[in-house]
């Protein structure tokens, strides 16, 4: 049986810059975040120690492709190789986006941050234009 997250990550297309993400609004967006990138951390190395293993597993079998004989157990050990890799690629792809989206949304806080601080200081100074110098008004 094949574990659900393998299905996901290998469903992740490998040339896409950018994921929408779509949960429900009872959801906070920072517990998605971090659930998403615990679940990229931890899957791309069992993936990799799968990748591994499946590997081993493989080698010693690859003579039989030569026999006549049924060779499913081949075929299967080579899909779960490319299943497990395209997981292992999938899981660094999301690890990627992760990064990207929690950098850009730094840099957005940063932004606001800084408007925020340039704005207070123009509340705090009294402004020049705004003060009228008295006229004498000659008679």
């Amino acid at each position: 049986r094949e574990d659900p997250d393998e299905t996901f990550l290998k469903s992740l297309p490998s040339n896409v810059r950018n994921i929408e993400i779509m949960y429900p609004a009872s959801m906070d967006a920072d517990k998605v975040r971090r659930r998403l990138r615990l679940l990229a951390l931890r899957r791309a190395a069992v993936h990799r120690r799968r990748l591994l293993g499946w590997g081993l597993v493989t080698l010693p079998q690859t003579p039989l492709m030569l026999t006549p004989l049924p060779n499913v157990t081949v075929y299967f050990a080579v899909y779960r190789l490319l299943s497990n890799y395209q997981a292992m690629q999938g899981a660094q792809l999301l690890r990627s986006a992760m990064e990207r989206a929690e950098a850009a949304e730094q840099e957005r806080r940063s932004v606001r941050k800084s408007r925020w601080w340039v704005w207070r200081r123009r509340q705090r100074q009294p402004s020049t234009s705004t003060l009228q110098q008295p006229t004498e008004h000659a008679e």
